[in-house]
């Protein structure tokens, strides 16, 4: 089964989180780009400020059919301030086309499961109830969740 992984990441862990995915699935990483000050200071406090305000601008890529006729889909970004990061949730502003197979990935620095901000991602991508997958940046760089991808996998069908 053809899968593509939409991924918006600005330090690198929930990119780390898409590729081991795609790499058990054969799936597609396709990478949503913001431009902006990356990663540091300066980089977390500017998209922390466009967070709030909802002025981020439009995404560079992929266009809204990249995950048009993939058997399944997952939308992957950190958690800012609650919610999903922001290049993501214009991403989906666009209102692409995605498959009735879609799971949603969110990483964060805290141990807490970000409900809201799963229950506002489905909202916007047009889904009530999909599988949710939320690993933190310690367990990423430690090399763990493997036991909550397979079973996000699973939840997933692929």
């Amino acid at each position: 089964m053809a899968g593509t992984i939409l991924c918006y990441s600005l330090g690198g862990t929930t990119l780390a989180i898409c590729e081991r995915l795609a790499k058990q699935t054969d799936a597609t990483v396709r990478r949503i780009e913001a431009g902006g000050p990356g990663p540091g200071p300066l980089g977390y406090a500017v998209w922390g400020l466009r967070t709030m305000t909802g002025l981020g601008g439009r995404p560079v890529a992929p266009p809204a059919d990249a995950a048009a006729g993939a058997d399944w889909a997952a939308l992957a970004a950190p958690l800012w301030i609650g919610r999903a990061a922001l290049p993501l949730r214009n991403w989906l502003a666009q209102a692409p086309e995605l498959p009735d197979r879609l799971g949603l990935i969110l990483t964060s620095d805290a141990d807490k499961h970000p409900g809201p901000a799963f229950t506002e991602l489905g909202r916007l991508a047009g889904v009530e109830d999909a599988p949710r997958l939320h690993l933190t940046r310690k367990t990423v760089e430690s090399g763990g969740g493997d036991a909550e991808i397979a079973a996000f996998r699973e939840a997933l069908g692929v």
